[in-house]
């Protein structure tokens, strides 16, 4: 009997996964995921931000050289309307991001919504919000990862939606596409060694494939946030604030996710 009931378990796991996938506009064994815990296990690292859960997100900033160190503020964060919103200050290097207290191990799919519009015209600053995962407990920039970046420089007249792939320490850039911001939804998808990254702008029915990453990391984290500079970046002025939200972090589906040590 036992035996029967795990069989019939397993066949309406399989069923489900392909359920949720018939929306995604890559049809593949790479989108989808068999071995995973139960809608019950993963419900609780669901966030609608309705107040801002210290269990699953701590607050991190990191800067690329030390002229932005010495002249860098944090962005406000704060809950609004069921959103979580960041905000940078004016007339600093300024940024506001969260990362998981938690690691995916194995095989995950992770989904947010964010709503992004550049301003026109700020030469003297850049705007970037980014969704990524990383590997776990390795230095920034050396860290394997799949990067979701929406950005416009200060030199550029046009924004782009940018997918990242860092592996062995190399940066490589998958894609490239222009936008005058981003409202929608970004995704991650690991199978084994492989990243799916999709998006699906908002009122959409159908998800787009970005590109994919070749990821050598073992558990990874997940994190997103917004930014006034970009990485070469030494002089601001940053004379307007640019400001983001993020909802409905959801994972799909996960093998394993392991709690930080506390």
């Amino acid at each position: 009997m036992q035996n029967t009931l795990a069989w019939i378990l397993s066949v309406i796991m399989v069923v489900w996964s392909m359920v949720f996938m018939s929306g995604c506009a890559q049809q593949s064994s790479e989108m989808v995921i068999l071995n995973t815990l139960s809608p019950e296990k993963i419900a609780r690292y669901n966030d609608s931000f309705d107040s801002f859960r210290e269990d699953l997100w701590e607050r991190s900033h990191y800067t690329y050289n030390r002229a932005q160190e010495q002249n860098f503020e944090l962005a406000d964060m704060f809950i609004e309307e069921g959103r979580l919103e960041i905000r940078t200050k004016t007339g600093v290097f300024s940024k506001g991001s969260v990362h998981s207290r938690y690691a995916l191990r194995g095989d995950f799919d992770v989904q947010i919504d964010c709503h992004f519009d550049f301003l026109k015209a700020q030469a003297g600053m850049d705007q970037r919000a980014i969704f990524v995962v990383l590997e776990k407990g390795e230095e920034v920039g050396k860290a394997d990862a799949a990067i979701f970046q929406i950005q416009k420089r200060g030199f550029e007249d046009n924004g782009f939606l940018l997918l990242g792939c860092v592996n062995w320490s190399r940066f490589t850039l998958e894609t490239s596409r222009r936008v005058s911001g981003f409202h929608g939804t970004l995704r991650f998808v690991r199978k084994e060694n492989k990243i799916v990254s999709l998006y699906r702008q908002e009122g959409a029915t159908e998800w787009v494939k970005a590109g994919s990453c070749r990821i050598n990391a073992g558990n990874m984290i997940v994190g997103f946030g917004l930014q006034n500079f970009d990485t070469e970046r030494t002089t601001i002025k940053a004379e307007a604030p640019i400001s983001a939200t993020f909802d409905n972090f959801r994972i799909n589906f996960a093998q394993e996710i392991v709690e930080e040590e506390i």
